[in-house]
């Protein structure tokens, strides 16, 4: 299993309504984060903004049915899931990074 970060962008309306009538949003979107076959870690408001980020324990495409479902429901105008990676297994990413890099050129680079 990964770790999932879902970021969403509260819609207006959203917002409003948790202005007007305050709630932990951590219930009602753990349980569909839950119902979509995810474990939630964590929820977390981003302060003085409309984004909220929600970790969980689980696989990208169960993630991906978090982001649409927030979409198709209205409650958010945009959705971003992401798999984090421990920096102990990304280590593995910048070794094969410094490979490929060897043979890269950059746009108007003379051909090596």
């Amino acid at each position: 299993m990964a770790v999932v970060m879902i970021e969403v962008k509260y819609s207006a309306a959203a917002m409003a309504a948790l202005v007007d009538m305050p709630e932990n949003r951590a219930g009602p979107v753990g349980r569909a984060i839950e119902a979509a076959g995810l474990k939630l870690l964590g929820a977390f408001y981003i302060n003085g903004t409309n984004k909220a980020i929600f970790l969980a324990d689980g696989s990208l495409e169960d993630g991906n049915t978090i982001g649409v479902m927030a979409l198709a429901a209205g409650s958010a105008i945009e959705a971003e899931v992401k798999e984090l990676t421990p920096f102990d297994k990304a280590q593995e990413y910048f070794r094969r990074a410094a490979k490929v890099k060897a043979i890269y050129r950059k746009p108007g680079e003379a051909r090596k």
